[in-house]
């Protein structure tokens, strides 16, 4: 198990960094305990993350994102929140989920599949006030939860 502080400083350097090269400024938040997180929580974290900022420096056509690191509330009490931002100029969710042509576009979907195939949430819409895009996942820490069918070890 990896300790997430060490985990999420490491991944704000890393996002930081990649999105400053792209003039975007970032707005990083984290709200959670000391907690140590499975391989493959540590997957997840990494794939959503750097994903996020990807689509950010791509598509977005922004200057602000916004990532937010929490632990979930009531029924996600024991669930980490990862929640990503921009003010850009937003998109189709529905568009998002068809097929791509060519090959490309396939990292939202792969993201929702696995986190979903783990026992999380993923949700992607408009932002804040219906301006730019946000990305919502709820993830499980796997350290305490089976391995559901169908889905392949931490390295696929």
């Amino acid at each position: 198990p990896t300790e997430l502080t060490v985990l999420l400083a490491d991944m704000r350097a890393e996002i930081g960094e990649h999105l400053a090269s792209g003039g975007v400024a970032l707005d990083w938040q984290v709200d959670v305990p000391a907690l140590r997180v499975s391989p493959m929580a540590v997957n997840s974290i990494r794939a959503i993350l750097r994903e996020g900022a990807s689509n950010i420096l791509h598509h977005a056509a922004c200057d602000r994102a916004e990532i937010r690191v929490s632990r979930g509330e009531g029924h996600e009490a024991d669930h980490l929140v990862l929640t990503i931002s921009d003010n850009g100029v937003g998109f189709d969710p529905d568009r998002l989920m068809q097929k791509p042509v060519g090959g490309r576009g396939n990292g939202l979907r792969n993201l929702r599949g696995r986190t979903e195939a783990r026992g999380g949430q993923f949700a992607f819409g408009a932002g804040p006030g219906g301006q730019g895009a946000r990305l919502r996942a709820v993830l499980l820490n796997e350290a305490a939860a089976p391995l559901r069918e169908g889905l392949r070890d931490a390295g696929e």
